[in-house]
Formats: structure tokens, C-alpha cells, sequence
């Protein structure tokens, strides 16, 4: 683990990075408080900022976690209920 004083620092960005393939952590600080991490970058990252760049999916999930929040609910007993009645279907249409 590394601490980079924001304000004070001085070496270029090279010279304070992490090597390739080095899995350490860097904390940015500012009036020494941590305010910022730098670590290592992988496929999952990518894929999690390009989610979060998609404003069309950003608003599906709101949208989504509104209608969650403030929309009818059911209780177990009725989801059970449904899932029994479709299974009841399924095995009815084999």
C-alpha cells in the first residue's frame, strides 16, 4: 500500500504508479485525509463502467427500483402460491 499526498507530490504519475502486474493499492490523499484509491484495472472494472455509462440501463434500474420501492407488493405466500399454480400448468401441458 502506497499514500500519495495530492498536494505535495511531486515525481510524475510513472514513477508513483504500481508496476505492471502489481496488485498494490495507492490512497490519494488531500489535507491528509484518504480521498481517493488508484488499483489495478481488470475486466470486470471495464465492464462495470461501461453499466454504469449506459444511461439508458442507469435509467431502466431506476425506473426498475422505483417501481420495487413504491409498487404493489406480494407476500412469499403468494409468490408460492403463483409458482405452484404455474407448475400445476407445466405438468398439466407435458
Amino acid at each position: 500500500m502506497k499514500i500519495v499526498a495530492i498536494e505535495t507530490e511531486q515525481r510524475l504519475l510513472a514513477e508513483w504508479l504500481p508496476l505492471e502486474g502489481n496488485e498494490e493499492v495507492v490512497y490519494l490523499t488531500l489535507s491528509g485525509e484518504k480521498r481517493f484509491v488508484v488499483v489495478p484495472f481488470d475486466e470486470g472494472d471495464e465492464e462495470a463502467v461501461n453499466i454504469r455509462n449506459n444511461k439508458d440501463l442507469m435509467a431502466f434500474i431506476d425506473d426498475c427500483t422505483r417501481r420495487a420501492q413504491n409498487g404493489p407488493t406480494k407476500s412469499l405466500a403468494d409468490v408460492r402460491r403463483e409458482c405452484e399454480q404455474l407448475d400445476a400448468i407445466d405438468e398439466a401441458n407435458r
